[in-house]
């Protein structure tokens, strides 16, 4: 059961998540600042770094927030395709360029693998090392794809990044 101080933090942390997300749409990161952060969540700088020690911290925050959503668009997906994966990231694209590049990148790109890699995973794969070095191996291609795709070839579709990625992974593959 939440108590009124669970729901007062998921709230404050919230706001904190969405203004830095917003603030990324319109600047670069490093041009950012705690207090552009905190008048945009309307957050005090004390309430800030009760939850955070700093800007990084909070982007860091951001990529746990960002693989969660993920992870559940993905879950909620058909197993056999990467369409909430290519219409997550396009519904975000602002988002993923700047946690792909910035501080927090290796990070970003990381759990992004490793929630693909979870989703590739197939019962041929087996449980050893060789199953997990597939599905990482696969996973790794379709976010190199995919961070291409928003930097280089903003005009695809998601239909059309989706296709092509099955296509380069096989006939049976995930599509």
């Amino acid at each position: 059961m939440s108590t009124p101080d669970d729901r007062r933090v998921r709230r404050t942390r919230t706001a904190l998540l969405s203004a830095l997300r917003q603030l990324l749409g319109e600047k670069r990161y490093q041009a950012i600042t705690v207090t552009e952060i905190l008048d945009r969540a309307d957050v005090g700088r004390s309430t800030f770094y009760a939850h955070f020690t700093d800007k990084d911290a909070l982007l860091l925050s951001a990529v746990d927030h960002i693989a969660a959503e993920l992870e559940s668009a993905v879950r909620d997906g058909d197993r056999a395709t990467l369409r909430p994966l290519f219409r997550h990231a396009a519904e975000h694209a602002d988002l993923y360029r700047v946690l792909g590049r910035g501080p927090g990148a290796q990070l970003f790109l990381r759990r992004l693998t490793a929630v693909v890699a979870r989703h590739l995973a197939e019962p041929a794969d087996g449980d050893g090392a060789t199953g997990r070095l597939g599905a990482r191996f696969r996973a790794a291609g379709v976010v190199g794809v995919l961070t291409w795709w928003l930097d280089e070839e903003p005009g695809l579709t998601v239909d059309e990044v989706t296709s092509r990625v099955g296509d380069l992974l096989g006939p049976g593959r995930v599509r």
